[in-house]
């Protein structure tokens, strides 16, 4: 049949050629094109046999020309027939001969007509997993874009497409949302197409997955209406169909969201895309998962029912996972472990062992690219485990063999993290895998393990924060050059973030901001990635994922009578482990009521007038949570650094007796807070005797809009009695530039100023005389010497806070430019106790004490100072301490000037001696 057909066809083009000859000559580009364009277009056709009737196209032209412009755009458009058909090596092979004989200057030769094959054999390329070299294709094709806007509009719409599949697939979803901005700016004609509508839609989706819920609803209420009013039709409306569905589900509208599933699906299956029918199952199964497990597995049997005749295929993956993940929910554990290992038999090349419990190693998964899809199997996998242990009450092997499997997950987490560019994308990851440490901690708890428990909290917190100050250390490997080079480029991206962060969204200018700040931000990340591959050692350093062990750390960083007290919450439980240097207990809670109780209390203690009126309510709160926080084995140490997780809860108010005023925890014990145990040890900093820059405008610029700090020069002045050795710059002088050149001259760094924040997203920003310093410019101060710095500014401990990261204040800000130590504040209150606290803190800290213990005593004598009503915690316990709690003793001013007195008066008595002699002598000679 398929002969008769080439016969038929060879005949048909004789006919055509004999028709078209008087017309048109075998020389004329238009005699060969028009034939193939009319095969291209035929929707009765297959694949196959389009690859066929060009390949005969093909070879007739070379019959009776020779390899030119014409022939390039023949092949070019086999080459795509036969990567849609998987031959992906001629597919390759043929564009590669386009690219040439389009570069050259045989006849018909276009430069511009690269594009399209640059954007084709890019996508090949990322089909076969290829990125990187799909990347520099994509990128060439953009580049002739700007060359050739009007002619190439469909290959760089389809590049930014392929991208952001890409980006999207691995969970770069901020990263997908700046490609999509930057098309918007960089893709000319765009506005007003239909393929806006399509890229506004997947904007859409990936704001969706970031939580982004109300500009993600704009988006898609904007740009399904264009869909719906059946003016196109096949691939396209069935994408917003599908993409509108993931929308209504989101939005708890099931019913709806299958509707517009099932006519996604309708389409997709009269187009025989595979590929895409699955990706709809998929959808309806994650819409009705949780919800009704069998209804969910109904969709996953269809899609196994579409794989059937290819049996092994990859697409498999997905659809075994969600299998074993709805076994485990429906608690048919035995059936859910071989769906889940067949999975990952699937995802990694080369594994395939008999035993089910077995794992693949580490280095078998990162010859693979898809480690988010991995990273979710062993979840499943170890959860499933863990659950099957919990409900029939297995053996300990299992729990071994679940905390085996979960460590593996948190190692290729890492991978991802290690992958992700943009920080909201690996904020989202580390919410969206928190349940994994979650279990882990479970199993660890079950089997009584406290040393596994300490790896997997380590691992669960402030991981963003420990890469920054990785990525810093590393930095020592680098050329005094290569340093210079890549604080400029970051200098440049922040530069046009800022532009950008400050253009209003709906203005065409933030379009034009996006494409700014995306080169500037691909520029710096082309030149670390030039680093990582020049510096062996600098790439170790910055991807060292090692944990700080804990014998190290029971005996290398903590102190005689110091505990450290390390906090997970869980869904349902909450976690605590207290590490002291001979003793190590983990504790779980029911977390029942926990949240409530947290909010409310920090509601009334941020509030003078509140707390006073609801002082009983304050009492029951802090004597409640300090029973639901508090491990009884605390009652042991003098001096405690808590490792919070999702709320910031300042310990000192928390009430051992409510009907007792001085049960408070600050009268017993000296408190500090800490990210994560690591975060202590990697700044452990030589001790020296310490000099203070202090800083405070008094007044700003009128136009910054700030309230006055009266009497913060004084206050400056009253430490100065403490820490002699000192710098302060205040009123007109205490501008941002001054703060900037001072801060990595001194140890100890006191601001009195305002700052910005709140718990929504806002980046914080801290004020000086002339101007403000937004959080993200932190960046660039690079390693600090600084070992302290106090921030006397209302809300400097206030941010965002991200799951499994913490606050994203101000004083994590400074956390990330090396400074081991802050005092930070956690809610606006009275200049004049700001400054008397402080006053005190430096204090205690000039007697040799460690800071902790100088803000616990700086805080009792506050209270002892003052009348009864500023007993209130809302006076004292806003101020704490981050981080390390060092002895910072004071550099004494005193030496060198009377150093420089005793000579003068040496001198002085020298002069009055040498006249006494000549006097005498005088008198003798006389």
């Amino acid at each position: 049949m398929n002969f008769l057909k080439s016969i038929l066809f060879i005949v048909f083009i004789f006919l055509l050629k004999v028709g078209l000859l008087l017309a048109q000559s075998v020389d004329e580009p238009a005699f060969w094109l028009d034939q193939v364009n009319i095969i291209h277009a035929d929707p009765e056709l297959s694949w196959e046999e389009k690859q066929d009737k060009v390949e005969l196209i093909r070879q007739q032209f070379l019959m009776q020309n020779d390899k030119n412009g014409v022939y390039a755009k023949i092949i070019h458009r086999l080459a795509d027939y036969k990567r849609i058909l998987g031959e992906f090596q001629e597919a390759i092979n043929l564009m590669q001969e386009a690219i040439a004989i389009n570069k050259s200057n045989v006849a018909h030769a276009e430069e511009l007509y690269l594009t399209f094959t640059f954007c084709n054999i890019g996508i090949a390329y990322q089909e076969l997993g290829m990125q990187e070299k799909a990347e520099a294709y994509y990128d060439s094709a953009l580049h002739l874009h700007r060359r050739f806007p009007d002619e190439t509009f469909i290959p760089a719409f389809v590049t930014f497409d392929r991208k952001t599949v890409y980006t999207f697939n691995k969970g770069e979803y901020q990263r997908t949302v700046d490609l999509i901005d930057y098309a918007f700016g960089f893709i000319k004609g765009l506005e007003g197409t239909v393929q806006e509508n399509l890229l506004q839609i997947k904007k859409a989706r990936a704001l969706l997955e970031l939580g982004e819920f109300e500009q993600a609803e704009k988006l898609y209420l904007q740009s399904i209406a264009v869909f719906e009013s059946g003016e196109y039709s096949g691939e396209y409306p069935a994408f917003a169909y599908n993409s509108y569905g993931i929308y209504l589900a989101t939005s708890g509208r099931p019913e709806e969201a299958e509707e517009y599933f099932n006519k996604a699906l309708k389409i997709y299956l009269a187009m025989d895309y595979l590929g895409n029918v699955l990706n709809v199952l998929d959808e309806l199964y994650f819409t009705w998962a949780e919800k009704d497990d069998n209804k969910a597995l109904t969709y996953l049997r269809r899609s196994q029912k579409y794989l059937e005749p290819y049996q092994g295929a990859r697409e498999h993956l997905s659809t075994l996972n969600h299998i074993g993940a709805s076994f485990i929910r429906l608690q048919r554990f035995d059936e859910a472990l071989p769906h889940l290992q067949d999975a990952l038999r699937l995802a990694v090349k080369d594994f395939d062992p008999a035993d089910p419990y077995e794992n693949p190693t580490i280095s078998q998964i990162q010859q693979t690219s898809n480690f988010m899809e991995i990273a979710m199997i062993l979840k499943n996998k170890g959860e499933n485990m863990l659950r099957k242990f919990q409900h029939n009450g297995g053996s300990q092997e299992q729990l071994r063999h679940a905390l085996a499997t979960l460590k593996l997950a948190d190692k290729v987490i890492d991978l991802m993290r290690w992958d992700q560019q943009a920080e909201n994308t690996k904020a989202y990851w580390r919410g969206y895998t928190k349940p994994v440490y979650e279990m882990a901690l479970e199993a660890a708890y079950q089997k009584n393990d406290p040393r596994a428990a300490f790896y997997f909290m380590e691992k669960s917190r402030a991981v963003m924060l420990n890469d920054k100050l990785s990525e810093m250390g590393a930095l020592k490997f680098l050329s005094d050059e290569d340093i210079y080079r890549e604080k400029q480029l970051k200098k440049e991206s922040l530069t046009f973030k800022a532009v950008l962060e400050s253009t209003d969204k709906e203005d065409q200018a933030f379009y034009t901001a996006s494409v700014n700040w995306f080169e500037a931000q691909s520029n710096y990340e082309a030149f670390i990635k030039e680093l990582e591959n020049r510096y062996p050692n600098y790439y170790q350093y910055k991807y060292d994922t090692a944990v700080i062990s804990l014998d190290q750390f029971q005996h290398q960083v903590l102190g005689d009578g110091q505990a450290f007290i390390s906090y997970f919450l869980g869904d349902d439980a909450q976690y605590a482990l207290l590490v002291a240097k001979n003793k190590l207990v983990l504790e779980k809670k029911e977390r029942s009521g926990l949240d409530e109780n947290i909010k409310q209390l920090n509601a009334l203690v941020s509030n003078r007038g509140k707390l006073n009126q609801n002082f009983s309510s304050f009492q029951e709160l802090a004597s409640k949570l300090y029973l639901q926080l508090v491990p009884e084995s605390a009652e042991d140490f003098d001096r405690l650094i808590i490792s919070p997780d999702e709320y910031f809860v300042p310990f000192e108010l928390l009430m051992k007796d409510r009907q007792d005023p001085d049960s408070y925890m600050v009268q017993s014990h000296a408190l500090s807070y800490s990210y994560s145990a690591g975060f202590l040890q990697k700044h452990m900093k030589p001790t020296a005797k310490h000099q203070v820059f202090g800083l405070a405008p008094v007044e700003f610029k009128a136009e910054l809009q700030q309230a006055s700090l009266l009497g913060a020069d004084l206050s400056l002045k009253r430490i100065n009695t403490f820490f002699p050795r000192n710098h302060f710059v205040t009123h007109e002088k205490a501008t941002k530039q001054s703060f900037l050149d001072n801060l990595s001259q001194y140890s100890i760094v006191q601001l009195y100023s305002h700052a910005v924040a709140d718990a929504e997203g806002i980046e914080p920003r801290l004020y000086f005389y002339d101007e403000s310093m937004p959080l993200s410019e932190l960046q660039l101060l690079g390693d600090l010497s600084t070992q302290l710095i106090v921030l006397a500014a209302c809300n400097t401990g206030i941010g965002k806070n991200i799951s499994g990261e913490g606050i994203f204040s101000l004083a994590r800000g400074f956390a990330a430019a090396g400074i081991p130590s802050s005092v930070t504040t956690l809610w606006e209150v009275e200049s004049k106790t700001t400054y008397q606290i402080t006053e005190l803190f430096y204090k205690y800290l000039s007697k040799g004490l460690p800071a902790d213990v100088a803000m616990q005593k700086a805080k009792l004598e506050f209270m002892d100072q003052n009348e009864s009503v500023m007993q209130l915690p809302y006076f004292w316990a806003g101020n704490v301490l981050v981080g390390r709690a060092e002895v910072m003793m004071p550099a004494q001013a005193g030496k060198r000037f009377f150093w420089i007195f005793g000579m003068f008066v040496l001198f002085v008595c020298l002069g009055f001696l040498y006249s006494w002699m000549n006097s005498r002598k005088s008198k003798l000679i006389k």
